[in-house]
This record gives structure tokens, C-alpha cells and sequence, in this order.
């Protein structure tokens, strides 16, 4: 099968930009995506290209702001291709792998995701950096809320950590979809997954630790609905940000009575780890 690579440039987006902009070509019937070197990469089979899809990608209010070129690609098994160059995860005691991925090496921590959109499966350094945390906090919730869940790659490593109860919120129906599937990759059983802002959950749901691996914009806007779904000395782990962005958030988090506990940082990304007075 043929298919036509589109070259977005996205060098100034957040991650959490990056996966919009994935679920509206997603809608677009693109296919497969790869993030390297700030532009993302998006493909699409030949028989679904056509002057209007070019038509909708500018007239979309999210794609239109975004520059791209557009390559053919040669006749090849771009399904098969790819699969090879995905590589697993490993780090630590956590191992994160496809279905298709055979593993050798034992782990505590053997998490499957499926990588048809490549995001949330531990190549980017913010979900490193959310499990590495995850994995050195000295504390053991009960009750965890996910949000911006994703492919529900946290949400199944608390399981498997802690046992836990978690709620795992993504508002992007693709996200909600993938990470049921992942859950049932998984064999989770105590994951419950909405289609839901965190905005809209009441007051009376309280949790041990939230789990927030989205932009700072959301972070900052969120705060004050976390402040109060949060119990007392209660976690929050937060990234999805760069270094730059990190008095602002911290600000606005220590205004809520959030004191920092924890910091990690990898090639400008970095992820606080917070508790609740």
C-alpha cells in the first residue's frame, strides 16, 4: 500500500498540543504518526488522499495554524516497517512494549500499549519522568485520579504498583477509547475510565494522588479544581511542561497550599512531584 507522509512543523507545541493535533488527523482518517525533531510526521494511505483533504486540514481551526509539506512514499509495508523501529521501553524495573513485542528481559512491571499513535507509550520524556516519579514516591494511595489519561499508561502502572482505585479522565474520545483498550491489554480491573473534564467531577470525589501529565495552560487552569479534590497530604505529580514554565506553575500551585517534594528534569522537561497541607 502507498501512502502520502504529511511534515507538520511543530516546534513550538506542548505535548500536550502535539495530541490534539494527532486526534484532528486522527478524524482525517491519517493513520500513523512519528514526533522527531519538532515536526511531526503524519501518514495516510493513498487511496484517502484527495484535493479536499487538504481542503478540510485548512479550513480546521486547530490544523490551519500549522505549516506542512508533503512527500510520496514508495510501495511498502509501512505497517511492518514501523513496527520494527518501535522499540520497547526499559528502564528501571518497568518495561513498556506493544502487543507485537517478544521480552527476554524479566520486570516487575510489564506494561502493554497499544502504539498505533505513538504517544504515551514512554518514548517521550514526560512519561518517563511521570513513572520514575511514580516509582520513588514513598507513599501508597488508595485512591488515584489520572487526568489527561491518554493512552492510560499511568493508570495501569498505579495498578500494578499499588493496587490502587483510579479514575482515569481524558476529554478526547480517541484517548478515552485507547486507554480502555490498553486496560483490558493490561488485565486491569480497577481502572474506570471517562470521557469527562476534570471540571465536571463533584467536590465530594477525594484522592491520594493525581496524576496530570498535560500543558501548562490546563496545569494552571486546573489548579484550584485539584486543590479541592485533593485529600490532606495528598500527591500531586504534575509534567508535560519545560524548565522555563516552572515558576509560574509553582506560583500559582504554593498560592493552593501545594509545597514541592520532588523534582526531576530530562532535556528541558521537567515533572514536580507536590503534596497537599
Amino acid at each position: 500500500m502507498k501512502f502520502i507522509e504529511f511534515i507538520f512543523n511543530t516546534n513550538s507545541c506542548s505535548l500536550n498540543e502535539i495530541e490534539i493535533i494527532i486526534s484532528q488527523l486522527y478524524v482525517l482518517d491519517f493513520d500513523s504518526f512519528e514526533e522527531s525533531n519538532k515536526v511531526l510526521k503524519a501518514y495516510i494511505s493513498s487511496d484517502k488522499y484527495d484535493n479536499h483533504l487538504i481542503e478540510k486540514i485548512n479550513e480546521n481551526d486547530i490544523l490551519k495554524k500549522y505549516s506542512f509539506q508533503i512527500n510520496n512514499l514508495e510501495n511498502k509495508n509501512w505497517n511492518n516497517i514501523w513496527e520494527a523501529n518501535f522499540k520497547p521501553v526499559v528502564f528501571d524495573d518497568i518495561i513498556i512494549r506493544a502487543p507485537f513485542h517478544k521480552i527476554d528481559k524479566k520486570s516487575n512491571f510489564d506494561i502493554v500499549i497499544n502504539p498505533k499513535m505513538s504517544f504515551g507509550t514512554g518514548h517521550h520524556e514526560t512519561t518517563r519522568l511521570m513513572l520514575k516519579s511514580m516509582s520513588k514516591l514513598k507513599f501508597n494511595p488508595n485512591k488515584i485520579l489520572d487526568f489527561g489519561c491518554g493512552t492510560g499508561v499511568l493508570s495501569i502502572f498505579s495498578e500494578k504498583k499499588w493496587n490502587a482505585n483510579i479514575l482515569a479522565l481524558d476529554i478526547d474520545k480517541w484517548a478515552y477509547n485507547n486507554s480502555i483498550e490498553n486496560i483490558k491489554h493490561n488485565s486491569c480491573k480497577k481502572i474506570e475510565v471517562a470521557n469527562l473534564d476534570i471540571g465536571m467531577l463533584n467536590s465530594d470525589n477525594q484522592f491520594d494522588l493525581i496524576l496530570a501529565n498535560i500543558n501548562t495552560n490546563t496545569i494552571i487552569n486546573s489548579l484550584a479544581r485539584v486543590k479541592k479534590l485533593l485529600q490532606k497530604e495528598g500527591r500531586l505529580i504534575i509534567s508535560g511542561f519545560y524548565f522555563q514554565d516552572f515558576e509560574k506553575i509553582n506560583n500559582k500551585a504554593t498560592h493552593f497550599g501545594l509545597s514541592i517534594i520532588n523534582k526531576f528534569e530530562n532535556n528541558d522537561w521537567q515533572c514536580i512531584v507536590y503534596r497537599n497541607s
